[in-house]
């Protein structure tokens, strides 16, 4: 409870809506100074000292800054509102597509005679559309939880090693018929206190952020090496690299790069890192041009810390 009352506290603090309210106070309480000094001399028919000319400075000043908070707050949210409004535009469009394939696909079923075989591919595409969307709503749920700070993970013994090839073998069909190729590099078997289901989440999504942003034949790469006391995950892509000054912000809420617009939700990397941040580690790109190498740095287990 009182960690709750301390964020709350801090989120406030420092929100855009106390610093407006702060100063606006501030410079009337100047104000009604200023006026009340000002008055007085005059009552007594006593010319203005100096110092009535400092505090309408101050008051000037403070009203300048009042102003300019206001209008940094005001685009500010205008900006927002106008990601937000694009990021459920992106959303209804992403599902939307799937829905009406799987409608299109039972509709064939229910009006048309087919074939067996037919029937099966009518089947497994609908199947396939269902479980894009399912994966869809799931990153948007998962989304909000990460925003509100109301994630938990269950973080148990986990051999990354094994985990990784068991992922990749089931994950490499899928990026094949996605117009991609797999190469699974060296994993060595590190032990990590992690969560199978969020670790799968994030390979996942770095693994579709390749697919997506990358044309056609491109290259993935997967790598798991010691360093330190870390497990370093590399994943890795022949693509056309992501710009120096959006290294940083391709892991916020939304944001997608310049090269990505039109394509992708802006929640993919977000969650990434959020999902990294709450494994005790942290993740960053490397793009020197052309490629982009993803690196997920997590901290080793006690099975994994005591083998070099």
């Amino acid at each position: 409870m009182l960690k709750d009352f301390f964020k709350l506290w801090v989120r406030i603090t420092f929100g855009s809506l106390f610093w407006i309210v702060a100063s606006q106070t501030a410079w009337v309480m100047v104000l009604l100074l200023w006026i009340l000094a000002y008055v007085r001399p005059h009552a007594a028919k006593a010319a203005p000292s100096l110092g009535l000319f400092t505090w309408g400075l101050v008051f000037l000043a403070l009203m300048i800054f009042g102003l300019n908070v206001l209008v940094i707050h005001f685009a500010h949210q205008a900006a927002q509102n106008r990601v937000v409004k694009d990021f459920v535009s992106r959303v209804s469009h992403d599902l939307r597509s799937p829905l009406a394939s799987v409608k299109l696909h039972l509709e064939t079923l229910l009006k048309r005679e087919i074939s067996p075989e037919q029937t099966r591919d009518c089947l497994d595409a609908a199947w396939q559309d269902l479980g894009r969307l399912e994966t869809s709503i799931e990153g948007v749920l998962l989304a909000s939880r990460m925003e509100r700070q109301k994630l938990r993970i269950e973080a148990h013994p986990l051999d990354l090693g094994d985990f990784l090839e068991r992922y990749l073998a089931r994950k490499r069909e899928f990026v094949v018929r996605n117009g991609g190729h797999l190469h699974i590099g060296s994993l060595q078997n590190l032990w990590i206190q992690g969560d199978p289901a969020m670790m799968e989440r994030i390979l996942d999504n770095l693994v579709d952020n390749a697919l997506c942003h990358c044309p056609p034949g491109v290259r993935i790469g997967v790598s798991l090496a010691q360093k330190n006391h870390l497990a370093l995950l590399t994943v890795a892509d022949d693509g056309p690299g992501i710009a120096p000054r959006e290294s940083r912000k391709i892991f916020r809420l939304f944001y997608r790069a310049s090269a990505a617009r039109g394509r992708g939700t802006g929640l993919g990397l977000f969650i990434v890192a959020s999902l990294v941040k709450a494994h005790g580690g942290h993740v960053w790109v490397e793009s020197p041009g052309v490629g982009s190498t993803f690196q997920v740095a997590l901290p080793l287990g006690e099975e994994g810390a005591g083998h070099p």
